[in-house]
Parts: C-alpha cells; sequence; structure tokens
C-alpha cells in the first residue's frame, strides 16, 4: 500500500508543469494562471511565487545547483533567482526547455531538438528533417541526447557537437524516453512492452510488461508507470512486477519521483499536486497544503468557440461539457451538458445546418441536438481525435487520430455511429481533414510510419484511395477552397501557409509569416483569400493571402489563442485563449466588437463588452470576480459587489 501525506492546492490556477529541486526540498509548480509557485515542502508553506508570464506556464525547470528557476509561457523563457523571485533575465531558448544537466539544457519543439550552455549560447541544433522529432532525452550527466523521431528510430548524440555515438531502432511505437541515473541505459515507453536498451550499444537488456510511460526511480530499482488514467504504478525495474498502485482518485495529467526515491508527485485533474510515501503499506493523507483556495477553475475553460453556420450564432463548449448558445447581446440563449468531459484538441463541431454538434473526449464521441442538448447518437472509442470534420451534406463525419490519440482515420455516419469506411489502419497517423465541397474527396494529412508527411486524397463514397502528394511540412489544419480546385494548409511548428492544387498538389502559392506561435491557431476565408495566425504572444495577425501582406494585428489576448474562426461571410472572427476568454473581433478595423466571455470558478461566466462594462453573470459569480482581480488581474479588471452586478 501507498500513503499519500501532502496535497498541494495552488491558488486558483491548474498546475500544467511540475519540477522537483535537486535536494527535494521544494517544488516548482507552472499553471494556467501565469504563475509559478514554489512549496517547500518541508514545512508544507508556500516559498515563493513568480508571476507576469504572458500565458500558461509550459515549462519549469531548475538549474543542477538549485539557485536558478528556467520557465517557459508562450514560446519564450525567462531565468529566474530563487533567493529573491525576481526575473533575471529573458533566456534565448527555441522551443520549450526540458532539461538542465550540468551546463547543458535541452529545449523541444515539434521538429526540432536544440540544446544551449547556461548563459542561452547555442550548442547544436539537432533537426532531423523532413522526420518529426517526437522524443528527446538528456542523459543525466549532461553529455548524451537520445532523439526518437517519427520512424521510431533513436539516435544518441554528443549533446555539445551533435555527433552521433550511437544509434538503433526502437521497434514497435513507442511515447517516451528515458535515462537511468547512471546514463547507462535507456527506456522507451508507451507502446506495449517498455524496452530497456545499453545506451551506447543499443543492446536491448529487458522488456516489461507496460503499456504506458514509464520513469526510472532515483536509484534504477523501480519505474513509475503513469497511465492515462486515475491511478500510478511502481514497477519492479528488473522483472516488471508490479510493487505498489497509487489510486488518485482522478485523472492523472503527470508524474515524477522525487529525488529521494521515497515519494511520488502526482498532478492531478482536480488542479491539485500530490506527494505519495510509497513504502507504508496504509495510504493517509496527513495534510492539505493552500489553506482557504480558491477552485480551480479548469473545469469551466471553455475548450472551444464557433460561430453556428447558417445564423453564426455564437457557440462555446468548456472543459466540464457544459454547451452554451449565445444572442447577439450576449445573452445566455440556452445551455446544455454533454456526457463528455473535455480537455485538450477539437472536441467538436458543428453540422453544416448548425442543428447539430460533435462533442468528444478520449473514450467517447456524440451528436448532440442544439440548442436542447439532445443526445442524437454516440460512439464508444479508444482513441481521442486529433481532427473531427463533418461532410458538407452533413450525413457523415471523418476522424483522424495522431500518435498520442491511437491512429488511424475513419468515416462514420453520425445517426448511428457506425463505420462507413477505414481510410488508415492503427499504423498510420492523421493531423488533419478536409472534406471537397461536393463531399465526394476527403483530403487527409497522413504521418506514415517510414517517416516525412504526405497529403492523400480518398473517394468518400467507395473509399477507395485517389492519390497521394508528398514534399510538405506537416501541417495540423487545411481547407478546401470552394470551387474544388484548391487545398490550402498550415504548418504546426513555423505557420508557413501552402495554397496546393487539389488535383496536381502542385504548390501555388506559399509564404511564411513572422513569428507565428508553435501550433497556431489558424483559419481561412476563401471570399477574401485572408488567413488568421495566432503569435506567440496571444496576438491574431490577418493576412492577404494574393500578395502575403498582414492586414490587421489583433490585439486583446493575454494568453495563447487556442483557436479563431470567420463568420459566414468574413466579417467578424471569433477567436478563445488560455487567458479564459472568448473574444469577437471586426475583421475590417481589427477591433474587438460585440461581447467578450470570461470563465470563472465553479462553473461561473461573465460577459463583457469590449470597454469592460459587465453586461452579464450567472448566478453567484460576484464572488469569483475579486478573487480573479489577485489571481489573474487581467481576466478580470475591476472587484465588485452583488449591487454592482446586472439585474
Amino acid at each position: 500500500m501507498t500513503r499519500q501525506i501532502i496535497s498541494l492546492f495552488p491558488h486558483g490556477s491548474h498546475p500544467w508543469a511540475v519540477a522537483c529541486r535537486g535536494d527535494g526540498r521544494f517544488l516548482a509548480v507552472g499553471s494556467y494562471s501565469r504563475t509559478v509557485t514554489v512549496w517547500d515542502l518541508a514545512n508544507r508553506r508556500q516559498a515563493r511565487l513568480l508571476t507576469d508570464h504572458p500565458g500558461k506556464v509550459d515549462a519549469v525547470v531548475w538549474s543542477p545547483d538549485g539557485a536558478n528557476i528556467l520557465t517557459s509561457s508562450q514560446g519564450r523563457s525567462w531565468l529566474w533567482s530563487f533567493a529573491t523571485a525576481k526575473q533575471l533575465r529573458e533566456f534565448p531558448t527555441p522551443g520549450i526547455p526540458v532539461a538542465w544537466r550540468g551546463d547543458v539544457i535541452l529545449t523541444m519543439t515539434v521538429k526540432r531538438a536544440v540544446t544551449v550552455d547556461a548563459d542561452g549560447e547555442l550548442l547544436h541544433d539537432f533537426r532531423p528533417p523532413p522526420l518529426l522529432m517526437w522524443r528527446g532525452a538528456l542523459s543525466p550527466d549532461g553529455t548524451r541526447l537520445a532523439l526518437m523521431d517519427a520512424s521510431m528510430q533513436i539516435t544518441v548524440r554528443d549533446s555539445r557537437t551533435g555527433e552521433e555515438v550511437g544509434g538503433f531502432p526502437a521497434g514497435d511505437h513507442l511515447h517516451a524516453l528515458d535515462w537511468s541515473p547512471d546514463s547507462r541505459y535507456l527506456v522507451g515507453s508507451g507502446g506495449a512492452p517498455a524496452r530497456i536498451w545499453e545506451a551506447s550499444s543499443g543492446e536491448l537488456v529487458r522488456q516489461l510488461p507496460a503499456s504506458a510511460p514509464v520513469r526510472f526511480s532515483p536509484d534504477a530499482s523501480r519505474l513509475l508507470e503513469i497511465p492515462n488514467d486515475d491511478h500510478l504504478r511502481i514497477l519492479d525495474a528488473a522483472t516488471g512486477e508490479e510493487l505498489r498502485r497509487l489510486d488518485l482518485g482522478q485523472w492523472c495529467h503527470s508524474a515524477i519521483w522525487h529525488p529521494d526515491g521515497r515519494h511520488v508527485i502526482a498532478q492531478t485533474k482536480d488542479g491539485s499536486i500530490q506527494l505519495w510515501d510509497i513504502q507504508p503499506r496504509r495510504a493517509k493523507q496527513v495534510a492539505v497544503l493552500g489553506g482557504d483556495h480558491t477552485p480551480e477553475a479548469s473545469e469551466n475553460r471553455i475548450v472551444s468557440a464557433y460561430f453556428r453556420p447558417g445564423d453564426d450564432a455564437l457557440t462555446t463548449v468548456s472543459a466540464n461539457g457544459r454547451l452554451r448558445l449565445w444572442g447577439d447581446d450576449g445573452a445566455l440563449v440556452s445551455e446544455a451538458r454533454s456526457s463528455a468531459e473535455l480537455s485538450s484538441g477539437p472536441q467538436s463541431a458543428w453540422s453544416p445546418d448548425g442543428t447539430r454538434l460533435l462533442v468528444s473526449n478520449r473514450y467517447r464521441t456524440e451528436v448532440r441536438e442544439v440548442p436542447a442538448g439532445r443526445l442524437l447518437s454516440h460512439r464508444e472509442h479508444l482513441e481521442s481525435w486529433w481532427t473531427l470534420t463533418w461532410s458538407p451534406d452533413g450525413t457523415r463525419v471523418a476522424g483522424g487520430c495522431d500518435m498520442f490519440r491511437g491512429k488511424g482515420c475513419w468515416i462514420w455516419d453520425p445517426t448511428t455511429g457506425e463505420t462507413i469506411h477505414t481510410l488508415l489502419g492503427k499504423d498510420v497517423e492523421a493531423t488533419w481533414t478536409a472534406w471537397s465541397p461536393d463531399g465526394g474527396q476527403l483530403a487527409v494529412g497522413v504521418l506514415p510510419p517510414e517517416g516525412g508527411f504526405e497529403i492523400r486524397v480518398w473517394d468518400t463514397r467507395t473509399g477507395a484511395h485517389l492519390r497521394t502528394f508528398d514534399g510538405f511540412d506537416w501541417g495540423c489544419a487545411a481547407r478546401w477552397s470552394p470551387d474544388g480546385t484548391r487545398i490550402l494548409a498550415q504548418d504546426i511548428e513555423n505557420g508557413p501557409i501552402q495554397v496546393l492544387d487539389a488535383l496536381t498538389g502542385e504548390l501555388i502559392q506559399g509564404f511564411e509569416p513572422d513569428d507565428v506561435a508553435d501550433e497556431a491557431a489558424f483559419d481561412w476565408d476563401p471570399a477574401t483569400n485572408t488567413a488568421a495566425l495566432s503569435r506567440a504572444d496571444g496576438v491574431i495577425t490577418l493576412w492577404r493571402l494574393d500578395d502575403g501582406e498582414c492586414l490587421q494585428e489583433l490585439r486583446g489576448h493575454t494568453g495563447g489563442v487556442a483557436s479563431v474562426q470567420f463568420n459566414s461571410d468574413g466579417s467578424r472572427l471569433v477567436s478563445h485563449s488560455d487567458d479564459r476568454t472568448v473574444r469577437i473581433w471586426d475583421v475590417a478595423t481589427g477591433t474587438q466588437t460585440g461581447f467578450q466571455i470570461d470563465s470563472l470558478p465553479e462553473d461561473h461566466w461573465v460577459v463583457r463588452s469590449p470597454d469592460g462594462i459587465i453586461r452579464q453573470t450567472s448566478p453567484g459569480a460576484h464572488r469569483w470576480l475579486a478573487v480573479q482581480c489577485i489571481v489573474d488581474g487581467d481576466t478580470v479588471l475591476l472587484p465588485v459587489t452583488p449591487s454592482d452586478l446586472p439585474a
């Protein structure tokens, strides 16, 4: 049995990045609220608060001596003094910092792994086109870097020079890499089974019955298995035998070993950070840190916002499955609840006639009637979708999965949930789907097992493969032009816009906007040939594709932008962001128009006009408005009392 000895509840925030200092005394927790909270685990109190990040904190890394903390948000990184909690400087790291060993820092993007020294000077840029860099792990001694690409080839390189010092095939698909503490072994996991190799020779030492990602314990005798579920497992590293099972009571985002090897730190769905003692036989919670904590707001976080086809009514979908329809004046028109709780990815999509909404999480996809919210059909599955799109006539749905969501691509009947065609099997990944205007063809962005990126086109009536285009960058979004002659695709990392001939795959037009965010939000208005793209700083840029001119910069979001969508005539744009707001923009003037929706804790919300005046709130929201001013001052600007609220 195991023993839970501490639960940490960062005030009003959802934990996103967790790192323990080398001596085990302090725990740094980055969150959606743009802060990093440092907890003293010895006396169970908050020790430091690092503020003023531009968006959610994506990464937290301690320096080897524990004197400094490196944090990352919206593609930028900062170095902080732990002693003073002051920002020392912005740190020039490309990508997200994932490890700091000795004087070597590893940063990762989808396509690159980069090592820099402790001053931020470039050591080596590992960029293996055309393959994607799925995983990278820096050895504990900082001398070697293990890289795993999309072809499941593991390459071991000198972290400073980039020289290849080893390499071997990983075999079946894996999701995670980790070094043993002595830098001798590598473990690959996330597939079945987990594999341990001697890093220098590539010799397979053993296979273990673990299907989820694993991490070595500090003494290398055990493995921490992290299923995408509500529990953790401690395994014997030699035999794979289960030694302990930690039942967290809710879904676990991630988990790490405490440096003492006796404790495990788990990051869970409700916003808590749990510290578990894995030695005793009986589990017991002995403390909750945070005192009068603010209930975390992630369950009410808006995960998608769309204009409804036909009348352009705004619809929002929250992580707790709430479907809300809003009037032109910001009034709540209707509200329904799906049984699917959502976390990330494209969880909803409107039918072309605006009467039905697809809502999906990892295990279940539902078709809901709107505004009543009545369940029309559902589909049970073991994969979650990277892409969900309706056919133009609303009779079919295409869904595709990437490597983290089970792989494959299908067309199914939304009325019955039954599969019509299987286009890609479980060995091939799909990143986007796009229907031709007549619904007769489906273009799919494909990551084949051998690497690279392809666009494949199918006949949707027969399921026959028609043609394949290759030689393009990996894309996460695409649109088909109304006349069916062009396909516009957007690259996931650097944001180049590519307009292709839909019949030949020939590149008609392309350009690469500056300062586009990794996994930028994207939409295209074919009537005006205008594209919307988000930047790392939360600014949305509008581009005229005829000549590549930037038409507008839409400023207002204080966090990363998750999605953008033009309305039916291209005059307005809706966006939703990590700052927990939904905003509507006038495309011609670049100004915010209409109304703005703010998400608050405990399923509350606020509707404001662009000048900040509160126009409508959910019942009981007033007690959270003042709290939000303290926790996240950019979200709600003025503390209010019940008398300030609209009747």
